[in-house]
């Protein structure tokens, strides 16, 4: 993650539908703590016309550290939300775990990226002749034609039927599917699409929660089960800053998705 700061480019008192549309251009993210990029009008228009992707922070009173440990904690989703959407939309991003990074607010064309789609298969050249070959002169309807006595009739196999479909359910479980895995101590739901692991989430030990994560600048880092039952360690993990927490939850998800190739 790389990150340019708005004045190394632009003058401060540049209108700020003059400078997003650049952000664009540059192929830039834009993250402010200015709510008015998505309210006022002009700006909402300019962010709407060049498809930005903004975040906007819950606040500018809270110090920069705290901002920074909030932007490193949750960079792995913010990073999904700009992989996986097209602008334009806006996100907001908190400091609390529970609402760390909320849902898109898509805007004019913004929305979902749409799946990549496999090429349809094409027939053997043979075949394709056959299919557009013209078909042979109807026989007499005089003749009579004779078919053999006793001959027996060809049943479909229920049992080749019952493999194809569960051939067909393996094939599709293991290119889509949630599984669970460990790593340090810490159970990790992890989620494929198309067998590419897209989501590695740690939750709790106990009772199967995501688990959330607090940080604050100048204190411990943790792990926490929000749901509070009996059971559930508090905190589930804890680490010395944000950045270690991050470290933590990164080699966590590297080390599941070597592992499950």
């Amino acid at each position: 993650m790389k990150i340019e700061v708005h004045y190394n480019h632009f003058d401060p008192e540049a209108p700020d539908d003059e400078w997003i549309p650049k952000c664009v251009a540059n192929g830039w993210v834009i993250l402010t703590g200015d709510k008015a990029i998505e309210t006022d009008p002009i700006n909402a228009k300019a962010v709407e016309e060049s498809a930005a992707k903004v975040f906007i922070t819950a606040d500018t009173n809270s110090k920069a550290e705290e901002w920074a440990a909030a932007i490193i904690v949750g960079r792995r989703k913010l990073a999904r939300v700009v992989e996986y959407n097209n602008g334009a939309f806006c996100v907001d991003v908190d400091k609390h775990a529970t609402n760390h990074v909320s849902p898109e607010r898509y805007k004019g064309g913004g929305g979902p990226k749409p799946k990549e789609e496999s090429p349809i298969p094409q027939p053997p050249e043979e075949i394709s002749s056959a299919a557009i070959a013209e078909p042979e002169s109807p026989p007499d309807p005089q003749q009579v034609i004779q078919f053999p006595k006793d001959q027996p009739s060809i049943e479909p196999d229920d049992d080749d039927i019952v493999s194809d479909i569960e051939a067909c359910v393996e094939r599709e479980g293991r290119m889509n599917k949630t599984t669970t895995a460990e790593f340090d101590g810490i159970p990790f739901r992890v989620r494929f699409e198309a067998e590419r692991q897209v989501a590695c989430d740690p939750i709790c030990p106990n009772c199967g929660y995501d688990l959330e994560q607090s940080a604050i600048a100048g204190q411990d880092a943790m792990l926490l089960c929000p749901s509070n039952n009996k059971g559930c360690t508090i905190p589930v993990k804890s680490f010395r800053t944000a950045e270690e927490m991050g470290q933590f939850l990164t080699r966590a998800s590297e080390e599941i998705e070597k592992h499950s190739q």
